[in-house]
C-alpha cells in the first residue's frame, strides 16, 4: 500500500497540480494587440450598445489570463470592466498602484498622444482571482469616433513597455 501511494504522489502532482500551475496559459502581447484593436473596431461599430458585451466573464474578451475594458476617459471612469464592476460610472483618476503609478491617468493621457497606434504602459496590478499586485503590462488605444479606449494587458516580469511600444505600426 505505502508503494502505492508513493507512486500516486508522483502522478498526481504530474497530471493534476502541475498543469494548472506550469502550464497555465499567458496572453502574448501580440495577442493583446489584435484583441485590443478588435474590440476598439467593433466599439467603433456599435458604440454603446455593444459595452454589455465587456461587463461579462463569459465572452470573447477574457482569454487566457487576460481581459478587455473600456476606459471612458473624457469623465476618468471606466465604461465597462468584467472583473471589476466597482470601476465603472466610478472616478478612476486616483487609481495607484503599489509603486504610486497613476496608471488608469497614464493611459488616458498615451491613448490621446498615440490615437492612431495606441500604446504600451507598465502598472502592478493583481491577477484573475488573486490579492497581490504584480508587474503588468497594458496596451491602450483610442476608439475612433467615440468617447471611448480599449486596453488590455499581459502579466510579465521582463517585457517592458519601451520595448512593446518600439514594435507598434
Amino acid at each position: 500500500m505505502k508503494r502505492l501511494i508513493k507512486l500516486l504522489i508522483p502522478l498526481l502532482v504530474v497530471f493534476w497540480i502541475l498543469p494548472t500551475q506550469v502550464f497555465a496559459q499567458s496572453a502574448s502581447a501580440d495577442e493583446v494587440v489584435a484583441k485590443v484593436r478588435e474590440a476598439a473596431q467593433m466599439l467603433s461599430q456599435k458604440g454603446d450598445k455593444a459595452l454589455s458585451q465587456f461587463n461579462t466573464k463569459k465572452s470573447k474578451w477574457v482569454w487566457k489570463d487576460s481581459y478587455i475594458w473600456v476606459l471612458k476617459c473624457e469623465s476618468y471612469t471606466a465604461a465597462a470592466h468584467a472583473f471589476s464592476p466597482k470601476f465603472v460610472g466610478r472616478d478612476n483618476s486616483d487609481l495607484v498602484d503599489k509603486k504610486g503609478n497613476y496608471f488608469f491617468m497614464q493611459m488616458c493621457d498615451d491613448a490621446e498622444r498615440f490615437q492612431e497606434k495606441g500604446s504600451w504602459i507598465e502598472y502592478w496590478w493583481p491577477k484573475k482571482g488573486e490579492s497581490q499586485p504584480v508587474r503588468k503590462v497594458a496596451y491602450t488605444l483610442q476608439v475612433k469616433g467615440t468617447p471611448y479606449q480599449v486596453s488590455a494587458g499581459i502579466y510579465s516580469p521582463s517585457v517592458s513597455a519601451d520595448e512593446l511600444n518600439a514594435k507598434l505600426k
